[in-house]
């Protein structure tokens, strides 16, 4: 029997925030990766600076997790360069480094850096800055 209801729409779930990693390091990218997407996020990484201008031509992360120390350009050259493109300027850009406090806070914020996170990682800390800057509520703990 055919009605002129219409059908209800399937609820339509918000897609999820997508986080480029850029680390130079086999074993951090891939712990942040895997926690990254246990907690819900599309993880696309790279392993250098060349690697991520290349992803940002194509697709626009909501969140860069930057390492500092990084081969050919520097994660502060490459937040310059992120920060003075206008398609891009207004991606949050997270420092994740092994450098000392008082080498980084300061120039990372001037190059337009959103926040930093120190070596070794507190990733349950790491993970509600990234929930927080990109305003996503809290997951329900079950």
């Amino acid at each position: 029997m055919f009605t002129d209801e219409p059908k209800p729409e399937p609820e339509k779930r918000p897609a999820p925030a997508t986080i480029m990693v850029v680390e130079d390091d086999p074993n951090t990218r891939k712990m942040l990766e895997v926690f990254l997407t246990k907690e819900g996020f599309d993880v696309k990484t790279a392993v250098h600076g060349i690697q991520l201008v290349r992803v940002l031509k194509v697709h626009q992360p909501d969140l860069i997790l930057l390492d500092i120390v990084l081969n050919w350009l520097d994660g502060y050259e490459l937040c310059r360069m992120i920060r003075a493109h206008e398609e891009w300027s207004k991606i949050p850009v997270v420092f994740i480094t092994g450098l000392p406090e008082d080498q980084v806070r300061e120039r990372a914020f001037q190059v337009g850096g959103t926040e930093v996170y120190f070596k070794p990682l507190d990733i349950p800390e790491l993970i509600r800055g990234v929930r927080r800057i990109l305003h996503l509520p809290e997951p329900e703990k079950s």
